[in-house]
This record gives structure tokens, C-alpha cells and sequence, in this order.
């Protein structure tokens, strides 16, 4: 433990510093890139975690699983995300490295567990742009759109048993951030272009409950639970600013006219259900399927795009995954004693977009597989986490961008026991 409190004035003081953790041209949209709540270890197992509960190793999905918590549990983890970005002819490639969580999850009693957390809810990163050419195909109109910000939460969850095999959770979190957007429109033979700046801050509060049923019958695990994130409103407020760019020295102009004007909007998150089942054997292995379902996001205010380009579906997500340990008390061999983790996720990202401007909008989907491995580590049942997952998120076509994706995720779970009163024989 000596090495803990270290650790964590590390990260939190990185965490504390802004983070561009996202290159997407979809983050130009909406809060950005939308970060899930999830540990390396149900990443790695492609997403799943509604059902999932080991007692030793904390997932953020359900809270209802913290009541089997056993240890104190120090999380911190990083990853590593390389894109590959792809619109017809045109390629490109943007490397990202961000901090993904500091948590701090501790047993109350026998039946019950606690989760404290900080880490990103969404991150803004873009550089577009868009050219309207003349009949002969030279350019009479540019605009250049860059994006930056993040926001972040933080949370704090509470699960314990309400009967023998049924737990209920719950989790808050406060939502805060800054985002800024910056459009540059220039003409052809014009000396001045125009910048449109806008700086918002975000802030808003979220909940969620949680169910899990968990039986255990000859080293057998079934364990079926239910997940319901409540409806909540994310709040944007902040100033817009415009003045002309002098194109050739790139030199902003301020006007002694210029004064900023206020903008405001409000997303609209409905209540998201989630769903899963699972099935495995004690310290062997674990098979779990999970499925995912909201309402379309309602977004509103002038803080934000028209929307005529792009509109909100419904959302789902297909989630399989698990783990397996080849023997989890193996003397002789390191290896036995790793956990090896493999998932698949098929997400439909409710986001719809008029790439061509021709009034068909089409969907945004974003299919992903995963693997990684836990390696125990000495003396506890603290573990080093490595996580790899890769995919597609929507298609080189019908105006939308592809994006295909690879992200390398390291964590440290680190195990210890707080709280226990000391015995004299």
C-alpha cells in the first residue's frame, strides 16, 4: 500500500489537466465523443458487465454488484487510441493518448460495497472541413471547423443484498466540463474571413439503478441482471464570438463593437435500459451476453448545430464477451493463474447523418471485438490489466466518415483490506 496514495495523487493531478482524448470527426457533435462507463477488464470482454460480479475485481456497469465486494480496490487506467480515418479518396491517421479512470470501491459490512470515481463522460477533438466549388470546380467557399474540450464525472455507487441472491445499486455522478467550437469561413477574393468561436461550459447530474441475481450451484455461476440509466439533462451555457481573420498574416481583428453573445441548449439523455444474462464456473470461467436499448437523445438551444445534417435514433447495443482462467491457484505456472478476456460489441449509435445534403440520413453504426488479459501480482489478488480493442464506426459511403479504430488500454487494480479489526490470539 505504500505505493497507493502515490499513485493516486499521480493520476488525479493528470486528470485534473485538460485532455484532448478523442481525434473524431464525430465529437463535433452533440457533448463529443461519448466515453462509457467501463473498467479495462469489461472493455476487454467487449463491453458486457450488467450480470458480471467476481467480489474481487470492481466493473462500473451495474451497481447492485458492489454488495459481493471483498477487498479494498484502487483502479487506475490509460489508453492508447489510434484512428484511421477514411471519406472517399481521402485518408488520414491521429494518435491519442488520455488518462481513463482513477476509483476507489471498498466493502461496507459483508453485504454491501461503496465506488468513488473520477473519470471522462465525453471528449471533443475534430479538424474539418468543407469547400463549395464553383461550375468549374474551384473553390468559392471554405470553412475549417475545429473542436476542442471535454467533460468529465464523477461518481459514487453503493450496492448490498436485499435478499439471499438479489442485489439492488445505485449510482449518481456530476457531469462538468468545457467544450469549445471554432468555425473559420473564408471567401475567394476576399482579404477577411470570419471566425465564429464559441466557449461553453457543461455541468449536469445523472443516476442510475441496478439489479443483479446471482446463484451459484455445484461451482456453477447464473447470474442475470437489469441496469436503468434514469433520464437526465446535461446543461450548455456560454458566449459566441465573431470578428473577422485577416487570411494572409492570420491575425485576429477585434472590433470595438464586438461583444460576445450569450448562447444556451440542453441534451436530453432518455432512460437507457440494459439487459444481461451469465454463466460460467467458480475461478474458471465466465460467459456473459448483454443487450442495450434507449430512446433518441433530445437536443435543444443555440448552442448547438441546426441538426439539419444530423439527427438522433434510437439506440442499441449487442454485447457478448467472458473471461478464463486456466487455474486460478496454479503453483507451479504464472501463466494458469492469468485471465484471458475476448468480447464482441454491435453498436447502433442512434446518431443519423445527412453526409450528401440530400435529405437521406444514414445511420451510424459502430462494430468492435476485444481481447486482453489480467496478470496476477504478487502476494494479493491485485492485478495489472491489458486490454486491446479494435472495430469499425461507420462506413466510407453515402457521405459518412469511417472510422477504424484501435485502442490499447492499461490498468492496475490494486487489492488490499480496510477497515478490519485487528485480533490478538
Amino acid at each position: 500500500m505504500k505505493y497507493l496514495y502515490f499513485i493516486a495523487l499521480l493520476f488525479l493531478s493528470v486528470s485534473a489537466s485538460a485532455q484532448n482524448g478523442t481525434a473524431s470527426p464525430y465529437s463535433f457533435i452533440g457533448l463529443g465523443d461519448v466515453v462509457r462507463s467501463k473498467t479495462v477488464e469489461e472493455v476487454s470482454m467487449g463491453g458486457i458487465g450488467v450480470a458480471y460480479s467476481d467480489g474481487v475485481q470492481v466493473g462500473f456497469t451495474n451497481p447492485a454488484a458492489l454488495s459481493s465486494m471483498r477487498f479494498t480496490s484502487f483502479g487506475v487506467a490509460a489508453v492508447h487510441n489510434s484512428l484511421n480515418i477514411i471519406q472517399g479518396d481521402n485518408k488520414d491517421k491521429a494518435t491519442v493518448a488520455s488518462v481513463s479512470y482513477l476509483s476507489l470501491g471498498f466493502p461496507l459490512g459483508r453485504n454491501a460495497g461503496m465506488l468513488l470515481g473520477l473519470m471522462p463522460a465525453s471528449n471533443v477533438g475534430y479538424s474539418l472541413v468543407s469547400v463549395t466549388n464553383d461550375e468549374f470546380g474551384e473553390a468559392l467557399e471554405s470553412n475549417q471547423y475545429r473542436g476542442t474540450g471535454a467533460t468529465n464525472r464523477v461518481f459514487m455507487g453503493v450496492g448490498f443484498k436485499m435478499l439471499k441472491n438479489l442485489s439492488v445499486g445505485v449510482e449518481g455522478e456530476y457531469v462538468f466540463g468545457n467544450i469549445e467550437h471554432n468555425i473559420l469561413n473564408q471567401r475567394r477574393d476576399v482579404q477577411y474571413g470570419t471566425r465564429y468561436f464559441t466557449d461553453a461550459n457543461v455541468n449536469g447530474f445523472r443516476g442510475k439503478i441496478g439489479f443483479l441475481y446471482q446463484n451459484t450451484f455445484d461451482d456453477n455461476i447464473l447470474n442475470v441482471g437489469a441496469k436503468f440509466n434514469l433520464q437526465a439533462d446535461a446543461r450548455f451555457t456560454g458566449n459566441q464570438f465573431f470578428f473577422p481573420i485577416n487570411l494572409q498574416l492570420g491575425e485576429d481583428i477585434p472590433r470595438g463593437d464586438d461583444t460576445p453573445v450569450a448562447v444556451s441548449g440542453d441534451i436530453t439523455y432518455p432512460m437507457g435500459t440494459s439487459l444481461g444474462i451469465g454463466f460460467g464456473k467458480v475461478n474458471k470461467w465466465f460467459a456473459e451476453i448483454d443487450y442495450n436499448f434507449s430512446a433518441p437523445i433530445r437536443q435543444v438551444g443555440d448552442a448547438f448545430e441546426s441538426g439539419d445534417k444530423f439527427r438522433y435514433a434510437n439506440y442499441s447495443k449487442i454485447a457478448f464477451g467472458g473471461n478464463y482462467t486456466p487455474n486460478y491457484n496454479s503453483i507451479s505456472s504464472y501463466w494458469a493463474r492469468a485471465t484471458y478476456r475476448m468480447g464482441f460489441q454491435f453498436e447502433n449509435t442512434g446518431l443519423l447523418i445527412d453526409g450528401n445534403n440530400n435529405g437521406s440520413f444514414e445511420s451510424v453504426k459502430d462494430y468492435g471485438m476485444a481481447f486482453g488479459i489480467g496478470l496476477p501480482m504478487k502476494r494479493s489478488g491485485s492485478k495489472v490489466n491489458i486490454g486491446v480493442d479494435f472495430g469499425r464506426k461507420g462506413m466510407n459511403g453515402n457521405g459518412l466518415v469511417q472510422e477504424n479504430y484501435v485502442n490499447i488500454r492499461l490498468g492496475v487494480a490494486l487489492l488490499d483490506r480496510w477497515f478490519v479489526k485487528r485480533q490478538i490470539n
